[in-house]
């Protein structure tokens, strides 16, 4: 009779550790699929920033080359930006 008792809380135990390895392999994977979803996002991001920086530098050298050949004036003052503390020029 104690050891018909002990086999079934064994059981027991044994049945809930079943039940958490389910919900914990769940867990686990849905834990992988929203990381493959954030790696993916961010390589689009990368790559769509990387696009925005090479149209930037394409702009900064068409403006450049506008100023050298006097196409464009430089309105009074002109305010740079570039460290985070505003000046003129």
């Amino acid at each position: 009779m104690v050891a018909s008792s002990r086999l079934q809380a064994l059981e027991g135990e044994v049945s809930r550790l079943r039940v958490l390895g389910i919900a914990h392999a769940a867990s686990a994977a849905a834990a992988d699929v929203r990381s493959r979803r954030a790696q993916e996002q961010l390589a689009a991001s990368l790559v769509e920033v990387a696009a925005l920086r090479c149209d930037l530098a394409a702009l900064r050298e068409e403006l450049v080359w506008a100023f050298a050949e006097r196409k464009l004036a430089v309105p009074a003052p002109v305010v740079d930006l570039r460290d985070g503390a505003a000046r003129t020029a």
